[in-house]
């Protein structure tokens, strides 16, 4: 059984959470909200849901929410400010490697949730290949490497 729990934003679900996806659900918020960042849907000075009206929502243990944003401060994503509430950093650490983690955090859950489905890894990886030839097709036949060179 598939169970989402999401808080929508302007434009769509802004936060949701898995709890059968085999990933820890702080896991899961952190991984959003930098995603977010990233992606430009949550600016620097952005405040997010407090502790409380995030665990209502997504239906989770408060100290779920709180570990979730002091991981996110103790990585310089968020600044807390006592009595306001907790904001996006002015100066986020977007770097490769922060970019890379996302992604790969991103891909355990889908293949987890494949798994789920009942998909066989050959299944996955045809979908998966398909999806990216499609995605390289559109984007003007960019090359098949990595930032970094590799392949």
């Amino acid at each position: 059984m598939l169970v989402h729990s999401n808080i929508r934003g302007a434009a769509g679900p802004l936060f949701h959470v898995r709890p059968t996806a085999g990933v820890p659900i702080y896991s899961q918020i952190t991984g959003q909200v930098k995603s977010r960042i990233l992606s430009g849907s949550l600016r620097p000075g952005d405040q997010l849901p407090s502790v409380r009206e995030l665990a209502v929502r997504l239906a989770v243990n408060p100290n779920t929410v709180a570990r979730a944003y002091q991981e996110l401060e103790r990585e310089g994503w968020v600044r807390t400010e006592r009595g306001r509430g907790t904001f996006v950093a002015d100066r986020p650490p977007v770097d490769g490697r922060s970019a890379r983690e996302l992604v790969g955090e991103k891909m355990e859950l889908l293949f987890r949730e494949a798994q789920d489905l009942g998909l066989d890894r050959q299944t996955l990886e045809f979908l998966l290949r398909q999806k990216l030839d499609e995605l390289w097709a559109g984007a003007g036949g960019a090359d098949d490497r990595s930032d970094d060179g590799r392949t």
